[in-house]
């Protein structure tokens, strides 16, 4: 990935991605965030970076479920072959489920980071609700 002023990017991004719309979603955290300083800055990339790790198990249980879909074994699409898209859906989450469950872990545990993150961005701008200028240095 090319050189950006997101260092963040190149670390997280996996093959497949769209860089264009990740590089968004950190310029769109920075834009609504406005970052007064470099740790505000890491902090808001940290941000970014969480949402994106978010979106992207959201995408991962999705390929799960038609990857798993399509290949059930056959005596299953037999057994349950006048079944809708739903109703396979739900055969495979009852089949796999304990890879919905660990997926789910790994989604509580990517929310409670942002939270921690946003919490500490916050309780920060709080404690400095304003930018220090050259004339505070005195």
């Amino acid at each position: 990935m090319e050189q950006t002023n997101y260092p963040l990017l190149s670390n997280i991004l996996i093959p497949g991605e769209s860089a264009g719309f990740l590089q968004s979603v950190f310029e769109g955290a920075r834009s609504w965030l406005q970052p007064r300083n470099p740790f505000e800055q890491f902090l808001i990339d940290m941000l970014a970076a969480t949402l994106w790790r978010y979106a992207r198990l959201a995408t991962l249980e999705a390929r799960i479920l038609t990857i798993e879909q399509d290949i059930q074994p056959g005596f299953l699409l037999q057994q349950f072959k006048n079944l809708d898209p739903a109703g396979r859906a739900a055969l495979v989450f009852n089949v796999w489920h304990r890879k919905f469950t660990a997926l789910s872990r790994v989604e509580a545990i990517v929310l409670r980071n942002f939270h921690t993150l946003f919490k500490t961005f916050a309780e920060m701008r709080k404690a400095f609700p304003h930018p220090p200028t050259a004339g505070d240095a005195k």
